[in-house]
């Protein structure tokens, strides 16, 4: 838990003292969106959504901060709510190939943040993350464009790598 907390000190100490010098250049980026993720160990679609906010540093090179939930409800012998929160920071690598569409291929590590609720008793568990991914953001205004992304996350577990996809539909917002 205290690491979960850490990086989600860290992301928002990037996003606020990055956000301020890149609003006025016009560098920030937030972008939203509807997520299904496949996780693996649980054989079941977990569905939710994301929150990421990018600080260009170079025309193709930015620096991104992402957090995200997902979960489900399992009918076994009782109801279990299951979900999975990812607290996630990295670099985004851009190619704009066409003017009103950009690619781009990124890396994010941070901490998955898994847990299970059962008849109101709670288990949880926060494990190292690595998610790579790319996507397609096809501006659809001035400021707005509509994003398309899938990504790969690996979770590592007592000596275990947990496979999780994930594709992203949503909005972006350049300020």
């Amino acid at each position: 838990m205290k690491r979960t907390w850490c990086v989600f000190c860290l992301l928002s100490c990037l996003a606020i003292a990055g956000s301020a010098k890149a609003a006025d250049e016009g560098k920030l980026e937030i972008a939203g969106g509807y997520s299904v993720l496949h996780v693996e160990a649980a054989s079941s679609n977990f569905q939710g959504g994301a929150l990421d906010v990018a600080i260009a540093a170079t025309p193709w090179l930015a620096v991104v901060g992402e957090i995200g939930t997902d979960g489900t409800k399992a009918n076994m012998l009782a109801d279990i709510s299951l979900h999975v929160h990812a607290f996630l920071a990295g670099p985004r690598y851009l190619v704009h190939a066409r003017e009103n569409v950009a690619v781009f291929g990124q890396v994010l590590f941070g901490d998955a943040m898994s847990n299970a609720i059962l008849d109101g008793v709670e288990s949880s568990r926060s494990d190292l993350a690595i998610q790579p991914g790319g996507g397609i953001d096809i501006d659809v205004g001035p400021k707005w464009a509509v994003r398309f992304e899938g990504d790969y996350r690996a979770v590592r577990a007592n000596a275990a790598t947990t496979k999780q996809e994930r594709f992203l539909v949503g909005l972006v917002f350049h300020p």
